[in-house]
């Protein structure tokens, strides 16, 4: 079974015990140097909720993502920092999940 880690969101912080940085991605960096399973899971969640605020599936996808350039969603930056090999059953990292949808403005739909 896979081990589900429970990350706090604090303002605009994400911690694990004295584990703190700005990001998931910056967190699942900082996990993986703690040692902390590569295939473990993240849940992140703010105070007072009981339902997640955003997911990764293993923290060695997160940390392979970056915050896209217009602060929505994540890109894929390269290797994880545990290895820059492969390793079996890894395939394509997937994006975080995130509770909600994406907002976009109304009627800024295919406007540039």
């Amino acid at each position: 079974m896979i081990e589900v880690i429970r990350a706090e969101i604090i303002g605009d912080n994400y911690q694990v015990g004295d584990i703190t940085t700005g990001s998931l991605p910056g967190l699942c960096i900082k996990l993986l140097a703690a040692g902390f399973d590569p295939e473990a899971s993240v849940e992140c969640y703010r105070p007072g909720r009981e339902a997640w605020d955003i997911r990764a599936k293993s923290i060695r996808a997160a940390a392979r993502l970056a915050i896209a350039g217009n602060g929505v969603g994540f890109r894929v930056v390269g290797a994880s920092p545990v290895s820059d090999q492969p390793q079996p059953g890894d395939g394509q990292p997937s994006e975080p999940e995130a509770h909600g949808r994406a907002s976009t403005p109304r009627g800024s739909e295919g406007q540039p």
